[in-house]
């Protein structure tokens, strides 16, 4: 079955640098968009491109790569350079019954799901937490004012450490994205076939800043810089989603011609046997 499964989703996911970029489908829209990826898996190994947001498991304990994307909605024909991910925070959450938990802190400022290019001086993984009571563990905090040492994940441009944006390359129009994070996630318990769980960038809100400091989601588009606060209509979020189907249904297939296989095979011999 691991065969199987590895043939179907062994594509590589190296294109998909800490900075590199293609472009993605209209879906991306508005001006900034938050993306969660499952990249690969401890079991099935690499997950194409296609499948990246709906995602099969089949073990138990299994652990899934998670990337996290900004997706810049450029328009202009200028090309990709001037367009840009300066620093963003927020939370991942994961909800349904297929329990796991993410890869985070517990309470020091660590940078283990922080990747090349937004891993400035303030860059952080995210403290863990079971934001939403359902048993596993979370990434971030509920809270919209600021503790002492801020519980999201954050990722900050290495540019003049994150007061300039890491630019994307290349010509042509259309959004420009960038790899701003990795983390992953392990399923715990004993998961039941047909359970499933949607993993979600919550974008922070931040309500005790001010004017200038609520908005902490910055950007460049087109060659002009944007500072969102996080429930801005001009922000959307991408879930991953995954199912547990054990095993699946390709393998059954095979498992019960194998199994009609055999037991023609025997009929055959036994009747030789009485001829």
């Amino acid at each position: 079955m691991k065969a199987i499964t590895s043939i179907k989703r062994a594509v590589t996911i190296a294109s998909l640098s800490a900075a590199g970029f293609f472009a993605p489908t209209p879906a991306h829209a508005l001006q900034l968009t938050y993306d969660l990826r499952v990249l690969s898996s401890s079991v099935s190994g690499a997950v194409p491109a296609a499948n990246a947001h709906s995602f099969t498991a089949t073990q138990p304990d299994e652990v899934l790569t998670i990337g996290i994307y900004a997706i810049i909605n450029g328009v202009n024909a200028a090309g990709h350079a001037d367009d840009g991910f300066t620093s963003g925070q927020g939370s991942l959450i994961s909800s349904g019954n297929l329990l796991g938990n993410l890869r985070g802190d517990t309470a020091s400022a660590t940078q283990v799901n922080n990747v090349a290019n937004f891993n400035s001086l303030g860059a952080q993984s995210g403290f863990l937490a079971d934001l939403d009571g359902d048993g596993d563990l979370d990434i971030g905090t509920n809270l919209q004012t600021s503790p002492t040492t801020p519980p999201w994940f954050v990722a900050i441009s290495v540019n003049g450490s994150g007061t300039a944006p890491v630019l994307g390359t290349g010509n042509g129009s259309g959004p420009t994205e960038f790899q701003i994070g990795q983390t992953t996630f392990t399923l715990t318990g004993t998961p039941v076939i047909g359970q499933t769980f949607n993993l979600q960038f919550v974008a922070r809100v931040r309500t005790d800043g001010g004017v200038v400091g609520n908005k902490i989601h910055k950007f460049t588009l087109d060659g002009t810089a944007f500072s969102l606060v996080g429930t801005s209509s001009e922000i959307q979020t991408i879930a991953a989603s995954v199912a547990y189907i054990v095993p699946e249904p390709s393998a059954i297939g095979m498992l019960l011609l194998g199994t009609v296989g055999l037991v023609g095979f025997r009929r055959s011999a036994f009747r030789r046997l009485l001829a």
